[in-house]
Protein backbone atom coordinates (compact mmCIF):
# COMPACT_ATOMS: atom_id res chain seq x y z
CA UNK A 1 0.00 0.00 0.00
CA UNK A 2 3.08 2.05 0.04
CA UNK A 3 2.58 4.99 -2.27
CA UNK A 4 -1.17 4.73 -2.94
CA UNK A 5 -2.10 5.56 0.34
CA UNK A 6 -4.29 8.95 -0.71
CA UNK A 7 -6.10 6.75 -3.12
CA UNK A 8 -6.88 3.85 -0.69
CA UNK A 9 -8.14 6.67 2.01
CA UNK A 10 -11.07 7.76 -0.43
CA UNK A 11 -12.93 5.08 0.46
CA UNK A 12 -15.37 4.34 3.12
CA UNK A 13 -14.43 0.55 3.79
CA UNK A 14 -11.46 -1.27 2.91
CA UNK A 15 -10.81 -5.12 3.35
CA UNK A 16 -6.88 -5.13 3.61
CA UNK A 17 -4.56 -8.63 3.89
CA UNK A 18 -2.20 -8.88 6.83
CA UNK A 19 0.91 -8.26 4.91
CA UNK A 20 -0.25 -4.24 5.51
CA UNK A 21 1.00 -4.64 9.12
CA UNK A 22 4.43 -4.62 7.54
CA UNK A 23 3.84 -0.92 6.11
CA UNK A 24 2.71 0.02 9.86
CA UNK A 25 3.71 3.91 8.42
CA UNK A 26 1.12 3.67 5.44
CA UNK A 27 -1.65 2.40 7.80
CA UNK A 28 -1.55 5.16 9.91
CA UNK A 29 -1.40 7.26 6.98
CA UNK A 30 -4.37 5.96 6.07
CA UNK A 31 -6.05 6.53 9.33
CA UNK A 32 -4.98 10.38 9.10
CA UNK A 33 -6.06 10.79 5.61
CA UNK A 34 -9.44 9.72 6.44
CA UNK A 35 -9.81 9.41 10.50
CA UNK A 36 -13.98 8.23 9.26
CA UNK A 37 -12.29 4.85 7.52
CA UNK A 38 -13.25 1.58 8.59
CA UNK A 39 -10.32 -1.22 7.96
CA UNK A 40 -11.26 -4.99 8.06
CA UNK A 41 -8.34 -7.49 8.11
CA UNK A 42 -9.44 -10.43 6.15
CA UNK A 43 -8.22 -14.01 7.04
CA UNK A 44 -9.22 -17.35 5.97
CA UNK A 45 -10.09 -20.12 8.52
CA UNK A 46 -11.04 -22.99 5.62
CA UNK A 47 -7.98 -23.22 3.87
CA UNK A 48 -4.44 -23.22 4.03
CA UNK A 49 -1.94 -21.99 1.39
CA UNK A 50 0.85 -23.39 -0.19
CA UNK A 51 2.27 -20.46 -1.93
CA UNK A 52 3.40 -17.11 -1.07
CA UNK A 53 0.01 -15.34 0.87
CA UNK A 54 1.24 -13.22 3.45
CA UNK A 55 2.76 -14.12 7.03
CA UNK A 56 -0.13 -14.80 9.14
CA UNK A 57 -1.50 -17.70 6.22
CA UNK A 58 1.78 -18.65 5.91
CA UNK A 59 2.12 -19.33 10.07
CA UNK A 60 -1.45 -20.73 10.13
CA UNK A 61 -0.78 -23.32 6.75
CA UNK A 62 2.41 -24.85 7.78
CA UNK A 63 1.26 -26.35 11.58
CA UNK A 64 -1.81 -28.02 9.35
CA UNK A 65 -1.13 -31.35 9.83
CA UNK A 66 -2.01 -33.56 6.77
CA UNK A 67 -4.57 -35.77 8.40
CA UNK A 68 -6.24 -32.12 9.02
CA UNK A 69 -6.86 -31.69 4.90
CA UNK A 70 -10.05 -32.61 3.39
CA UNK A 71 -10.15 -35.10 0.84
CA UNK A 72 -11.48 -37.26 -2.03
CA UNK A 73 -12.18 -40.84 -1.12
CA UNK A 74 -8.75 -41.39 -3.31
CA UNK A 75 -7.07 -39.56 -0.97
CA UNK A 76 -6.73 -36.39 -3.51
CA UNK A 77 -6.45 -33.03 -1.20
CA UNK A 78 -9.55 -30.88 -1.42
CA UNK A 79 -8.91 -27.31 -2.57
CA UNK A 80 -10.82 -24.19 -3.79
CA UNK A 81 -8.27 -21.93 -5.13
CA UNK A 82 -4.69 -23.10 -6.49
CA UNK A 83 -2.21 -23.61 -3.95
CA UNK A 84 -4.32 -23.83 -1.12
CA UNK A 85 -6.34 -26.43 0.59
CA UNK A 86 -9.09 -27.09 2.64
CA UNK A 87 -8.50 -28.03 6.40
CA UNK A 88 -11.05 -30.43 7.65
CA UNK A 89 -13.87 -27.78 10.15
CA UNK A 90 -15.89 -30.85 10.79
CA UNK A 91 -16.56 -33.34 13.32
CA UNK A 92 -15.20 -36.11 11.47
CA UNK A 93 -11.79 -34.43 10.92
CA UNK A 94 -9.05 -36.97 12.66
CA UNK A 95 -7.81 -35.61 15.91
CA UNK A 96 -3.92 -35.22 16.08
CA UNK A 97 -2.22 -34.93 19.74
CA UNK A 98 -5.64 -34.64 20.81
CA UNK A 99 -7.21 -31.55 18.53
CA UNK A 100 -8.86 -31.91 15.48
CA UNK A 101 -8.11 -28.67 12.59
CA UNK A 102 -11.03 -26.76 13.64
CA UNK A 103 -9.55 -26.65 17.25
CA UNK A 104 -6.04 -25.49 15.49
CA UNK A 105 -7.90 -22.64 13.70
CA UNK A 106 -9.64 -21.06 16.98
CA UNK A 107 -6.48 -21.03 19.26
CA UNK A 108 -4.56 -19.47 16.32
CA UNK A 109 -7.10 -17.04 16.08
CA UNK A 110 -7.54 -16.39 19.01
CA UNK A 111 -3.52 -16.19 19.94
CA UNK A 112 -2.13 -15.26 16.67
CA UNK A 113 -4.44 -13.46 14.76
CA UNK A 114 -6.93 -11.42 17.36
CA UNK A 115 -3.72 -9.95 19.51
CA UNK A 116 -2.70 -8.19 15.83
CA UNK A 117 -6.31 -6.14 15.12
CA UNK A 118 -5.42 -3.19 16.85
CA UNK A 119 -5.19 -1.34 14.08
CA UNK A 120 -8.43 -2.63 12.84
CA UNK A 121 -12.11 -1.94 13.14
CA UNK A 122 -12.89 -5.87 13.12
CA UNK A 123 -12.27 -9.22 10.77
CA UNK A 124 -13.26 -10.63 7.62
CA UNK A 125 -13.51 -14.32 7.49
CA UNK A 126 -13.17 -15.27 3.38
CA UNK A 127 -15.29 -18.67 2.89
CA UNK A 128 -17.00 -18.53 5.39
CA UNK A 129 -19.56 -20.56 4.13
CA UNK A 130 -21.93 -23.14 4.33
CA UNK A 131 -21.16 -25.66 1.62
CA UNK A 132 -18.04 -26.46 -0.79
CA UNK A 133 -20.08 -28.37 -3.70
CA UNK A 134 -19.61 -25.61 -5.95
CA UNK A 135 -15.94 -26.86 -6.61
CA UNK A 136 -17.46 -30.24 -7.15
CA UNK A 137 -17.00 -29.54 -11.02
CA UNK A 138 -13.22 -30.58 -10.04
CA UNK A 139 -14.21 -33.57 -7.70
CA UNK A 140 -17.05 -35.24 -9.24
CA UNK A 141 -19.15 -35.61 -5.69
CA UNK A 142 -16.31 -37.63 -4.35
CA UNK A 143 -16.00 -35.40 -0.99
CA UNK A 144 -14.66 -38.03 1.53
CA UNK A 145 -14.80 -36.12 4.88
CA UNK A 146 -15.34 -38.76 7.42
CA UNK A 147 -12.65 -40.59 5.93
CA UNK A 148 -14.58 -43.81 5.46
CA UNK A 149 -12.97 -44.04 1.68
CA UNK A 150 -16.83 -43.54 0.61
CA UNK A 151 -18.18 -40.92 -0.99
CA UNK A 152 -20.49 -38.46 0.80
CA UNK A 153 -24.04 -37.64 0.08
CA UNK A 154 -24.13 -33.84 -1.01
CA UNK A 155 -26.36 -33.20 2.00
CA UNK A 156 -23.80 -34.43 4.41
CA UNK A 157 -21.03 -32.16 3.12
CA UNK A 158 -23.01 -29.25 3.67
CA UNK A 159 -24.66 -30.87 6.83
CA UNK A 160 -21.26 -31.23 8.70
CA UNK A 161 -19.07 -27.93 6.58
CA UNK A 162 -22.20 -25.65 8.34
CA UNK A 163 -21.30 -27.12 11.61
CA UNK A 164 -17.84 -26.77 11.63
CA UNK A 165 -18.55 -22.80 10.46
CA UNK A 166 -21.43 -22.71 13.30
CA UNK A 167 -18.90 -24.27 15.80
CA UNK A 168 -16.02 -21.55 15.25
CA UNK A 169 -18.42 -19.00 14.96
CA UNK A 170 -19.82 -19.90 18.49
CA UNK A 171 -16.46 -19.83 19.77
CA UNK A 172 -15.63 -16.58 18.24
CA UNK A 173 -18.53 -14.85 19.12
CA UNK A 174 -18.70 -16.44 22.73
CA UNK A 175 -15.40 -14.75 23.29
CA UNK A 176 -15.74 -11.55 21.49
CA UNK A 177 -19.17 -10.62 21.15
CA UNK A 178 -18.42 -7.15 20.09
CA UNK A 179 -15.95 -8.12 17.45
CA UNK A 180 -17.36 -7.09 14.39
CA UNK A 181 -17.39 -9.97 11.70
CA UNK A 182 -18.16 -9.69 7.92
CA UNK A 183 -18.42 -12.65 5.90
CA UNK A 184 -18.62 -13.69 2.14
CA UNK A 185 -21.01 -16.74 2.31
CA UNK A 186 -24.75 -16.91 1.90
CA UNK A 187 -26.76 -16.00 5.01
CA UNK A 188 -27.08 -19.02 6.22
CA UNK A 189 -24.87 -17.39 9.35
CA UNK A 190 -26.54 -13.84 9.61
CA UNK A 191 -27.38 -14.37 13.75
CA UNK A 192 -23.18 -14.76 14.15
CA UNK A 193 -22.19 -12.28 11.49
CA UNK A 194 -22.29 -8.61 11.58
CA UNK A 195 -22.00 -7.99 8.03
CA UNK A 196 -22.01 -9.43 4.77
CA UNK A 197 -20.32 -9.22 1.33
CA UNK A 198 -22.16 -9.72 -1.69
CA UNK A 199 -19.37 -10.92 -3.85
CA UNK A 200 -19.11 -11.06 -7.68
CA UNK A 201 -22.77 -9.04 -7.84
CA UNK A 202 -25.16 -9.70 -9.08
CA UNK A 203 -23.93 -12.85 -8.80
CA UNK A 204 -26.17 -15.71 -10.84
CA UNK A 205 -25.49 -18.20 -7.58
CA UNK A 206 -28.17 -15.13 -6.01
CA UNK A 207 -30.96 -16.64 -7.89
CA UNK A 208 -30.43 -13.58 -10.34
CA UNK A 209 -30.88 -10.09 -9.48
CA UNK A 210 -34.04 -10.21 -7.63
CA UNK A 211 -33.08 -12.76 -5.28
CA UNK A 212 -29.39 -11.50 -4.55
CA UNK A 213 -31.87 -7.89 -3.24
CA UNK A 214 -33.93 -10.96 -1.45
CA UNK A 215 -30.96 -11.86 0.49
CA UNK A 216 -29.83 -8.49 1.50
CA UNK A 217 -33.42 -7.45 2.69
CA UNK A 218 -32.91 -10.80 4.33
CA UNK A 219 -30.14 -10.37 6.00
CA UNK A 220 -30.62 -6.92 7.12
CA UNK A 221 -33.96 -7.71 8.69
CA UNK A 222 -32.24 -10.15 10.46
CA UNK A 223 -29.41 -8.12 11.97
CA UNK A 224 -29.21 -4.86 14.44
CA UNK A 225 -26.38 -3.10 12.42
CA UNK A 226 -26.29 -5.27 9.21
CA UNK A 227 -23.11 -3.96 7.18
CA UNK A 228 -23.94 -4.75 3.59
CA UNK A 229 -21.00 -4.82 1.43
CA UNK A 230 -21.75 -5.12 -2.48
CA UNK A 231 -18.46 -6.44 -4.60
CA UNK A 232 -19.88 -5.44 -8.35
CA UNK A 233 -17.71 -6.35 -11.21
CA UNK A 234 -19.08 -4.20 -13.74
CA UNK A 235 -16.66 -2.46 -16.03
CA UNK A 236 -16.88 1.08 -14.72
CA UNK A 237 -15.69 2.00 -18.46
CA UNK A 238 -19.08 0.61 -19.69
CA UNK A 239 -21.45 3.49 -18.72
CA UNK A 240 -24.53 1.80 -18.44
CA UNK A 241 -23.22 -1.23 -16.27
CA UNK A 242 -21.40 1.38 -14.37
CA UNK A 243 -24.79 3.33 -13.95
CA UNK A 244 -26.85 0.51 -13.34
CA UNK A 245 -24.78 -1.46 -10.63
CA UNK A 246 -24.17 1.93 -8.89
CA UNK A 247 -27.31 3.13 -8.37
CA UNK A 248 -28.45 -0.63 -6.98
CA UNK A 249 -25.45 -0.68 -4.43
CA UNK A 250 -26.89 2.53 -3.58
CA UNK A 251 -30.38 1.20 -3.38
CA UNK A 252 -29.40 -1.85 -1.80
CA UNK A 253 -26.16 -2.12 0.43
CA UNK A 254 -24.36 0.11 2.60
CA UNK A 255 -21.03 -0.37 0.58
CA UNK A 256 -20.48 -0.74 -2.91
CA UNK A 257 -17.00 -1.34 -4.59
CA UNK A 258 -15.81 -2.27 -8.20
CA UNK A 259 -13.14 -4.93 -8.64
CA UNK A 260 -11.46 -7.69 -10.86
CA UNK A 261 -13.87 -10.11 -8.90
CA UNK A 262 -13.11 -13.15 -6.61
CA UNK A 263 -10.27 -13.85 -8.80
CA UNK A 264 -8.85 -9.98 -8.55
CA UNK A 265 -9.74 -8.07 -5.49
CA UNK A 266 -6.42 -6.46 -5.64
CA UNK A 267 -7.34 -4.39 -8.77
CA UNK A 268 -10.12 -1.94 -7.63
CA UNK A 269 -11.59 0.34 -9.96
CA UNK A 270 -12.52 4.02 -9.15
CA UNK A 271 -15.49 5.62 -10.80
CA UNK A 272 -16.62 9.50 -10.44
CA UNK A 273 -19.86 8.07 -9.11
CA UNK A 274 -18.44 8.00 -5.89
CA UNK A 275 -18.23 11.54 -5.39
CA UNK A 276 -22.13 12.00 -5.70
CA UNK A 277 -24.03 12.65 -2.55
CA UNK A 278 -26.69 11.49 -2.64
CA UNK A 279 -27.76 12.42 1.35
CA UNK A 280 -29.20 10.52 4.15
CA UNK A 281 -31.34 6.74 3.11
CA UNK A 282 -35.09 8.00 3.83
CA UNK A 283 -36.09 4.11 4.13
CA UNK A 284 -35.13 0.77 3.32
CA UNK A 285 -35.54 -0.94 0.31
CA UNK A 286 -38.38 -3.97 -0.19
CA UNK A 287 -38.59 -6.46 -2.85
CA UNK A 288 -42.33 -7.24 -4.02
Amino acid sequence: IEGREEDLARYDLLVLSPRVLQEPVSLSNIRELNPDIQLYMIFDLLSGNDGDVNFLAEAFSSNIHSEWKMRSTTGDILSTWPETFLGNITEHCPEVNGQQYRDYAIKYFEKTVLPLMGEFDGIFLDECIESILWIDGSFHGDFDLNNDRVADHPDSVVTWVSRGWESILDDIRGRHPNLPIIGNGNNHFYSQLNGRMFEDFPNTSFGNLLGGLAQMETFRMNQENPICLINATADVENDTERRASWALGNFAGQYLGYDGGPWEHNHMQWTDLFDYNLGETESDFRVE
